[in-house]
């Protein structure tokens, strides 16, 4: 039994039945029947076309599903969120890493406790230090060691602070 529709984007509902949660269509097809705890809609725009991942969870673990119940990041993780449509960030024991949707796997190598997105580079800070990272190849510019980064995306030349002190630094940390 339907017992009540929780989203809609006029062509698929999430519904509930029992305690679980599925996805019809807008004529009342099951597209996948009711399996999570919940299921989060997010709408994304890769090539300029809007699509939709699901964030679903069942016994506090979170991975993404497409609207067809197709796998994007298995169920598994602490949390899951955006980076971009070809990356999120999903929580592994306290810790945030970056998600590749595009290959299925995590980008090894470093983890992170908070991301912050600015169109051309993100700033990530872990242990009360910084870095940042390139948002077209998702690689770290630098480790993680300065206090402070400040930066105007487009130019390629960084204010950083480490032991109270500034200076100015370029990509390679020159």
């Amino acid at each position: 039994m339907i017992n009540k529709t929780f989203w809609t984007n006029k062509k698929h509902y999430v519904y509930k039945e029992g305690n679980k949660l599925g996805v019809l269509d807008k004529l009342g097809n099951i597209i996948f029947y009711p399996q999570y705890n919940e299921i989060n809609p997010k709408n994304y725009y890769p090539n300029s076309k809007l699509n939709y991942m699901l964030f679903v969870s069942n016994n506090n673990k979170w991975g993404v599903v497409n609207i067809k119940n197709e796998i994007i990041a298995p169920l598994k993780f602490e949390s899951v969120d955006f980076a971009n449509s070809n990356y999120l960030i999903v929580g592994i024991n306290q810790f945030k890493h970056l998600y590749d949707t595009n290959n299925k796997k995590l980008l090894e190598g470093f983890s992170f406790e908070k991301f912050i997105f600015f169109p051309y580079y993100s700033r990530l800070e872990k242990n009360n230090k910084e870095t940042l990272i390139d948002n077209s190849t998702f690689d770290l510019i630098f480790p993680f060691k300065y206090d402070e980064i400040h930066f105007e995306d487009k130019i390629d030349l960084f204010i950083v602070k480490s032991k109270n002190k500034y200076r100015v630094i370029n990509l390679k940390g020159e």
